[in-house]
This record gives C-alpha cells, structure tokens and sequence, in this order.
C-alpha cells in the first residue's frame, strides 16, 4: 500500500515518509553520519537500478552509485528542499554523473545479461518466457538515446510523476511528456519488428 502511496501527494504516509527524509536530511546536515547512513540505505536500490540500466555494467553502476552518495554527502549543504525531494537531487546526482562518465567514454557501455536471477522453483517454460521477455526490453531500452532512456527508466521504473523527472533532467514538465511519449513510440516500434541480439 506504501508503494502505491509514494507519488500520491496528500497521502497521510507520505507526509510522514517525507518528515522522516527531511529530518533525516537535517541531522545529516549537522553530520550526523548515522542519519545519512539510513538516507543512503532508503535509496541505495532505486539509485543503482537506474545508473545500473543506464550503463549496462554491474561494477560500473555500482562505482557511480558510490560516487553520487559521495557527492551528495559532499554537497548536502547545497540540497534546497523548496526545490524537490531528497531523492529527485539524488537522481538529479546520479543523472549527472552519468552524462559526465558517457561524456568521457563516448558511449554507454551495454551488456545484454540479465542482472537478476530467475528464482528458482518456477517452471522451465515460464523461466524461458520471462527470461526472453526480460531480453527484449533490455534490448529496447539499449537501442533508445540516453535522455529517451533515462526518461523511460525514471518514469516506469523508478515510477516518479513527470514534475520529478522535469526536475532532474531540468526540462519542463511538458517536453518531458511529449519525450516519453516519442520513447514509447519508439520502444514499440523495437519491440514489434527487431530481432534482438
């Protein structure tokens, strides 16, 4: 029920989940490392699952996840809660600091395995299934641009409203709709005639 809550603003457990984050931000301020610890234990998934699908690279997703919890640390001082939640500058960090990696590397590192494995105790056709299907839109998500890929990520994944994307990619709100919808189209469009490598 929480899950379903998150983006819905008014949500009374919302309220309560952001106090949490904004005291928890305000003891981390004063540095108080225990706070930031529960900060970086709040958001460590969703930060890596994003950079993760951005790169494609285990090791380097998990060395730009550490590098955006740095800096941020670093930068706590800088973070103004009037302008988005604490995890909207999180992936704002994190967005950052892929664009400067890809900046530097010329392109973005794409590995077609499947991070996760297929627990164990299902069915071998179903594990077949899921695994081709988890291919397919890895693959998809591998051939959009990285703005398009990035949106796409942020919105069905990490399910954050387009206000929150807008903020993080610092476009409007509206060019971030007219974008997703273009990635879509071009997500079906992959999806419906490719044949995947």
């Amino acid at each position: 029920m929480l899950k379903v809550c998150v983006y819905t603003y008014g949500c009374s457990k919302i309220a309560g989940m952001d106090q949490e984050v904004s005291d928890l931000v305000h003891q981390a301020r004063k540095g108080s490392k225990e706070a930031y610890g529960k900060l970086y234990t709040l958001n460590l998934k969703k930060i890596y699952r994003f950079i993760y699908y951005m790169v494609y690279d285990i090791k380097l997703a998990e060395d730009l996840t550490q590098d955006t919890f740095f800096k941020v640390w670093k930068s706590l001082s800088k973070y103004q809660e009037e302008k988005g939640t604490f995890t909207s500058y999180l992936f704002t960090v994190a967005h950052n600091l892929v664009i400067d990696y890809s900046r530097r590397k010329k392109e973005f590192r794409l590995d077609p395995e499947i991070a996760e494995a297929i627990a164990s105790g299902e069915d071998i056709e179903d594990q077949m299934i899921r695994k081709e299907r988890q291919e397919q839109v890895q693959y998809a998500l591998a051939k959009l641009d990285g703005p398009d890929r990035q949106i796409v990520m942020l919105r069905f994944f990490e399910e954050l409203p387009t206000r929150e994307i807008a903020k993080i990619m610092d476009k409007k709100d509206g060019a971030i709709r007219v974008a997703l919808y273009r990635a879509l189209e071009k997500l079906k469009k992959i999806l419906k005639g490719a044949k995947y490598e």
